[in-house]
């Protein structure tokens, strides 16, 4: 996997929690959706977006980056309500927004910034209000997630050093010194929480699938040899990772244990995205959205062409994705 970034290698994480939840105010849960029920046709949200990108959604909205233009710090963070709406730009003037998360009162998001140590971690109240800067002068900075107490990100190390100085970090919500969980990772490019562990995946042609207790302590290599791991998600069983490229590319389950759960699709041209509602696996990849069954049963074409599809995310049965190419956030 090449590294994040302004999204030029078109890879997104599932940074969305486990489960048919909203992971902001007013929490609701529901039940999955039958994959052989009939999806229907997907609807445009919004269109005229300078490169929409990542996804997280909640309870009311759907949040999202826009990478802007490869020059300048162009930039933003944008809201918008689950059914459609006029969107909401909470954040603007940003360089290279990357991932993002939300809780109750905050939206993350990573910066990848203009090179260097330009990278910084972000958030904005979802009140309204200015954007602040949690922590700067990072390298690579990618795939971020939160829970209760912390903000967790990867920075995906410096070319100098062969990206084999990445790091795992946190930062308590209320402010302080960011903490390196786990240091010389190979090039951390994604991430994802569960009540206990901190997930991710190393890059390159022998990349690897970690974790590690969120309160620091041994990390534990779940899967290794994973040829350009990507994104990945959890549920209360596995973990879900895509690696691989066009024509062998695959998404496999792992027990959080690391015992090998299945392949669960395969023949993928290159996955870019993936969430999971502790039933259903879901992803973009190339120009389509398809989902398989956690148990079994192989991959299902949700919505077909599409325009470059990136980040997912799934609200209470709802699928929403960003259409970078198209300059859309669509819905399912």
């Amino acid at each position: 996997m090449a590294l994040l970034g302004r999204t030029l290698f078109l890879v997104a994480a599932g940074l969305v929690g486990a489960g048919c939840k909203g992971a902001g105010p007013a929490p609701v849960s529901c039940a999955p959706r039958a994959l052989d029920g009939g999806w229907g046709t997907p609807v445009a949200l919004a269109s005229g977006l300078p490169g929409p990108s990542y996804l997280a959604v909640d309870s009311a909205y759907v949040y999202w980056t826009n990478s802007g233009s490869l020059q300048g710090a162009n930039g933003s963070v944008m809201r918008m309500p689950l059914g459609g709406g006029a969107p909401q730009t909470l954040a603007s003037g940003l360089s290279s927004p990357g991932p993002l998360t939300v809780d109750a009162t905050d939206v993350y998001w990573t910066n990848f910034g203009a090179g260097g140590d330009a990278g910084s971690v972000m958030k904005a109240p979802l009140a309204g209000g200015s954007a602040v800067t949690l922590a700067s002068n990072l390298a690579n900075p990618g795939g971020i997630a939160v829970d209760a107490i912390h903000v967790y990100w990867v920075d995906q190390g410096t070319g100098i050093n062969n990206y084999n100085d990445g790091d795992v970090m946190s930062l308590p919500l209320a402010g302080g010194t960011p903490t390196s969980l786990v240091g010389a990772q190979k090039q951390p490019g994604f991430i994802a929480l569960d009540a206990n562990d901190i997930y991710w995946t190393n890059g390159g042609a022998q990349g690897a699938l970690l974790k590690a207790p969120k309160v620091g302590g041994q990390t534990t290599t779940l899967a290794a040899n994973l040829y350009t791991p990507g994104a990945l998600a959890v549920d209360a069983n596995n973990v879900y990772v895509t690696y691989g490229y066009n024509p062998n590319a695959v998404i496999q389950a792992i027990s959080l244990s690391g015992a090998d759960a299945g392949i669960l699709a395969g023949a993928l041209f290159a996955p870019a995205a993936l969430t999971s509602d502790g039933t259903n696996v879901y992803w973009t990849d190339q120009d389509k959205v398809e989902a398989a069954p956690i148990n079994g049963g192989g991959a299902n074409v949700l919505a077909s062409g599409q325009f470059g599809p990136l980040g997912i995310a799934l609200g209470c049965g709802t699928l929403y994705w960003a259409d970078q190419q198209g300059g859309l956030m669509m819905k399912l």
